[in-house]
């Protein structure tokens, strides 16, 4: 829009999605084909760098769990971000 900086009638809610099988939270210990969720925890460092927030959810390599999720999305939120695991799964 040309601008840096817009006046908004209220703040979106903010979903944000991990997913992988091979994704585990930080304070697991890896597998040798797991990784740790560091995606998640910068991008919700950004938003709250500026000011936004956000609902934080994983999401193993499970169709029925992500599609749940992703009803939930529709449902309660505005804007939705996801980031996934790096191919490092067994189903990848």
């Amino acid at each position: 829009v040309g601008t840096d900086y817009l006046e908004v009638a209220r703040l979106p809610r903010i979903m944000l999605l991990t997913t992988g099988d091979e994704v585990v939270a930080t304070g697991v210990s890896p597998r040798e084909e797991q990784i740790r969720s560091s995606n998640g925890i910068m991008i919700e460092t950004l938003l709250n760098k500026s000011r936004l927030s956000c609902d934080r959810f994983h999401c193993e390599d499970n169709r029925a769990a992500l599609c749940e999720r992703l009803e939930d999305f529709q449902k309660d939120y505005h804007l939705l971000i996801t980031t996934g695991g790096v191919s490092q799964g067994e189903k990848d």
